[in-house]
């Protein structure tokens, strides 16, 4: 979990210091609206990649029900976020959603990648 989280933290630096460059070079306007996409895509990671070493430990059947379920949850959950923050803020709203499904995007390769290790460890800590 330690490599987890200094992966995730060295992903989101990245990911911040690339949306600034961006936003500098375009002239967009920053406000703290932005941070909010950030700190909910962090939190779930973390929520999620815990319930789901905790399922990979049990049965693999599990594991894959439990990452359908967190998948299908975190999409349905960032698209009430995006609307709610597009009816909230609606002089930034295409700049919002951009920056979110880039973000969701990156963050849902980043969780697919480190979560591809995790039946093979299983396997071989049986053997």
């Amino acid at each position: 979990m330690i490599n987890y989280l200094r992966q995730l933290t060295f992903i989101s630096i990245t990911l911040i210091v690339l949306q600034l460059f961006v936003f500098y070079a375009l002239d967009f306007k920053l406000s703290f609206l932005y941070v909010i996409p950030y700190l909910y895509l962090i939190g779930f990671n973390i929520v999620a990649h815990h319930f789901l070493l905790k399922a990979n430990a049990e049965r693999p059947q599990k594991f894959i029900n439990t990452f359908i379920a967190v998948l299908g949850l975190k999409m349905f959950m960032s698209l009430l976020l995006v609307l709610v923050l597009g009816l909230s803020f609606k002089e930034q709203l295409l700049p919002l959603v951009i920056s979110f499904l880039i973000l969701y995007f990156c963050y849902t390769i980043f969780e697919i990648k480190s979560l591809l290790n995790l039946p093979k460890e299983r396997a071989n800590k049986s053997n």
